[in-house]
Parts: C-alpha cells; structure tokens; sequence
C-alpha cells in the first residue's frame, strides 16, 4: 500500500472514527446519568443504581405514558406501511409525467411545518372530537410518516425487474394476483423497514401529540418535554434511557426481519411466478 493510500485510510478511520463519538457521546451521557440514584442530574455518576428505573415502573403515570406510545407507535408503523406502501406503488406505476405531477403531492407533509399540520389536525380532530384519542394519535403520526414509506416503496418498485410480473401476466395470472404474489413480496423487505422507520420516529413525535394530548393520554415524548421544562431530573433520563434502549431493539428486530425476508424472497421468487397463475 503506497504512502498516499496509507494517509487516506488513516484519515477516513479518524474522522468515522470522531464522527461516531460525536453522534453517540450525548446517548452515552444519558444513559449514565440515568444510573445515578442522586436527585439531580450528575455526570459522570458518584453511585451506579437502578432507582430511577424503579420508580417508572412504580409510578402509574409513567407506564401509562409508556403503554399509550408504543401502542400509538405499532399501530401507526402497521398503518404507514399499508398506506404508504401502496400510494409508492401506485405512484411508482404511473407514466413519468404523471409522476412529476403526483410527487409533490406525495411529499407535502414532509415540505409543511409539522406546527401547521398539528393545528390544522387539531382544528380538526376537535370538530369531530376526537382529541385525546387513540385514533387522532395515530392518523396525526400516520401523516407525518406514510410518506416516508412511499418514498421507499417507490424507489424499490422503480428499480425492480418488471419482467417477473410480465412473466406472471403472460402466464395467465390476473393483475391482482402479480401485485399479491409477486410485487408485495418484492417490496415488502422496503415496506418493513419504512414502517421500523415509522414506530422509531413516533417515539420522538411532540408537535403534533401535544396538540392532542388529554388527561390520562400523554404520550411519552410530551411528557418528557414537560419534565424537562422543570429541569433534567434524573428520571428523565431514565426515561430516555428506556426509549435508547427500545430504538436499538427494534433496529436489530427489523433489520433480521428484513433479511429473513429478502432472502425468502429470492429462494421463492421462481416459483411464485408459476404459482401466480
């Protein structure tokens, strides 16, 4: 390896290498500062305990705060990818300039203030009277994150072998049956990873939940956001520690899930396009 490659790698390790700190320190800091059983926030910890961790699952309010955002979380990640994997297809099937037209409507909730949208679903989850429940948290999350999925789905359906579903229609097998035994299978590994996408970025949403919180359903990022206001105890860090620990868990979930189901994919792909017909 000559002398300008060597300086390049080195290079490249030292700045990955600070990048990663600098990403990973303050969830570090958290983590550590959650194990201190002090009154106040204290880094690094005189005294590594799992008081404040004691004290969630004690306290009723906390693990009703827990229960109602990953409730909100999975159902709106199931809901994102149904939704946003079929507009990605749909949109991914239509001719290029009908496409041009369709995607900026298929990315609006990304382009729109996030406030704009929480008091525009607001005004209208009051109408109806819907603040406070379940289904206004997870169609005001579905909003923010089924576009997200389509984007993926579509990108994966633009860059599939469509012969496979030609080779299904020819075979006799009707529209219908390609896109359930052909195409789904295809996009699905994409459509799960989105809906991961979607449970992870829930865990954080305030905005629009703090439009819609009422007594008894807080979810967890808004009252996280509350305690903070009163300063950082310790238990909220604890809190954050838990929400670390859980995004991490579903990465790994999801990310096995995925690849358990590429790979059947490509084991069955063959003989799905005969058994379509």
């Amino acid at each position: 390896m000559s002398s300008a490659a060597k300086t390049e790698r080195t290079t490249f390790v030292v700045v990955g290498s600070l990048a990663l700190v600098f990403l990973l320190a303050p969830m570090l800091i958290v983590v550590l500062a959650s194990l201190d059983s002090g009154q106040f926030f204290t880094f690094p910890p005189t005294e590594i305990s799992s008081h404040w961790f004691s004290e969630i699952v004690d306290d009723e309010t906390w693990r009703a705060s827990f229960g109602l955002t990953l409730t909100i979380a999975a159902l709106t990640a199931v809901a994102s990818s149904i939704i946003g994997g079929l507009a990605g297809i749909a949109v991914a099937r239509v001719s290029p300039r009908v496409r041009r037209l369709m995607y900026p409507l298929l990315i609006a909730p990304l382009i729109v203030p996030v406030i704009v949208l929480a008091i525009s679903f607001y005004t209208l989850a009051l109408e109806l009277h819907l603040v406070g429940t379940l289904f206004a948290f997870v169609m005001a999350n579905t909003i923010l994150t089924a576009p997200l999925v389509a984007l993926l789905v579509m990108g994966t359906c633009l860059r599939l072998d469509h012969r496979l579903e030609l080779a299904s229609l020819s075979c006799g097998a009707s529209p219908t049956r390609t896109l359930i035994r052909i195409t789904f299978p295809l996009v699905g590994p994409t459509a799960v990873a989105g809906g991961a996408l979607a449970f992870l970025l829930v865990l954080d949403e305030v905005v629009m939940s703090l439009f819609l919180v009422a007594p008894g359903k807080t979810p967890l990022a808004v009252k996280l956001f509350l305690q903070a206001q009163t300063g950082t105890a310790p238990i909220v860090m604890a809190a954050s520690s838990i929400l670390i620990f859980t995004s991490l868990v579903v990465l790994a979930a999801v990310t096995a899930l995925r690849s358990v189901l590429a790979r059947r994919t490509d084991e069955d792909l063959a003989p799905d396009v005969t058994a379509a017909v």
